[in-house]
């Protein structure tokens, strides 16, 4: 416990210093970069602090299930955290039509794969196939709509927007069935501000407003840890013996 505070001690102290270090410079650098750099340090002591839960569960008297069930939570908090940050690099660089698109997309599926994955370790090969290829669509109708964004084709992104909220049902109705203590409509609309923030970011990014691109981006991985909590607790509710 005491070297996990001191690591959220470190952070502060290192995200003051840096913060003074922004003091020195010039306006256009500050607004450009620190979205993001706020993002990071948040996280950094948002993560440290999710240490401190696991190591409270595991100094309990159900100490196994309520580390396997913290160990859970963050793992998904981290793998769904990842998704956004790490999808909404690929749209950038596809929007940009750089020679990192390819790094970048592979780097998104081997996301996916760590996500299915953790989904199939509770629920079965078949049940990770069916998670796996939704997200991948969802994946795809980003593009499509970041593609549209480039090449100013209203008519794409409109029908890119329309895919994004069948996939919101798609996906509630799935996990619902997983895990039926899940509330259907409130997945659905978590799916759907999910959609919002990130097509909103690359709407952002395309009209060169980069400071705001990139709030909406951390606004976007903090939304998604709060899928990761229901995730969760559908599953511990679902497999109590277990979680």
């Amino acid at each position: 416990m005491k070297n996990i505070i001191q690591k959220i001690t470190s952070t502060i102290l290192a995200s003051t210093l840096a913060l003074m270090v922004f003091g020195f410079m010039a306006p256009t650098a500050q607004a450009a970069h620190y979205s993001q750099f706020s993002s990071a340090q948040k996280d950094q002591i948002i993560d440290l602090l999710r240490e401190v839960i696991v190591f409270q569960a595991m100094n309990t008297s159900d100490a196994d299930a309520m580390s396997d069930a913290a160990n859970l939570r963050v793992q998904l908090n981290k793998q769904l955290q990842s998704h956004v940050s790490l999808s909404l690099a690929a749209l950038r660089n596809l929007h940009d039509e750089n020679d990192q698109v390819d790094a970048s997309l592979a780097e998104l599926d081997e996301n996916t794969d760590d996500l299915g994955a953790s989904v199939g370790s509770v629920f079965g090969d078949d049940a990770q196939e069916a998670f796996e290829d939704l997200w991948r669509d969802h994946i795809g109708f980003f593009a499509d709509e970041t593609i549209g964004l480039r090449e100013n084709d209203d008519e794409m992104v409109e029908e890119a927007r329309e895919d994004l909220e069948g996939y919101a049902e798609d996906i509630a109705a799935v996990f619902v069935s997983l895990m039926p203590s899940l509330d259907e409509e409130t997945l659905m609309a978590g799916a759907n501000e999910h959609r919002s923030l990130v097509s909103g970011s690359m709407e952002e990014y395309a009209d060169e407003e980069y400071a705001d691109a990139y709030q909406l981006q951390y606004e976007g991985e903090m939304q998604v840890k709060g899928l990761a909590d229901a995730l969760t607790a559908g599953i511990t509710n679902r497999f109590p013996n277990q979680f």
